[in-house]
């Protein structure tokens, strides 16, 4: 979130929500992997489990339909949309905080180039020492 605001230049909520927007769709690219898994082993579970467990039922559709290309993508694509647009419902109240109780004068968190210059030496410090230890493991590892 802290990246992905700083890069784009959006409040922290925003880029959670962008975050969010993200992982829910790779959750429904992985989560039809999953669902086509449990349809082909549906009967299989619910004789292994004596018929305890049923699995909702699917759409009327001939198992030939659900494998045409056309049909996963309109379901994935479906589903994307969908969170896709809840996410930007969530995302609707951003838009009326007020942002004007941030630019007080005391509350300024524009960098000075002190601390832009610290944080230099102290990546460059960080670099150095990675460095120094990386040469020592590998003088560990062969000798």
């Amino acid at each position: 979130d802290i990246y992905l605001g700083s890069t784009l230049m959006i409040s922290t909520m925003c880029a959670a929500a962008i975050g969010n927007i993200v992982s829910d769709i790779a959750g429904v690219v992985s989560g039809t992997i999953i669902e086509d898994a449990v349809a082909r082993w549906s009967k299989r579970i619910e004789t292994i489990s004596g018929g305890r467990v049923k699995l909702p039922p699917l759409p009327k559709l001939t198992y030939d339909q659900r494998a045409l290309r056309s049909v996963r993508l309109s379901s994935q694509f479906g589903c994307a949309i969908g969170l896709t647009i809840g996410c930007c419902l969530g995302m609707f109240p951003l838009l009326f905080f007020d942002d004007h109780h941030n630019k007080g004068p005391a509350d300024n968190n524009t960098p000075t180039n002190e601390i832009i210059e610290e944080n230099i030496a102290l990546k460059n410090q960080l670099d150095r020492l990675k460095k120094e230890n990386a040469d020592k493991m590998w003088d560990r590892a062969y000798y």
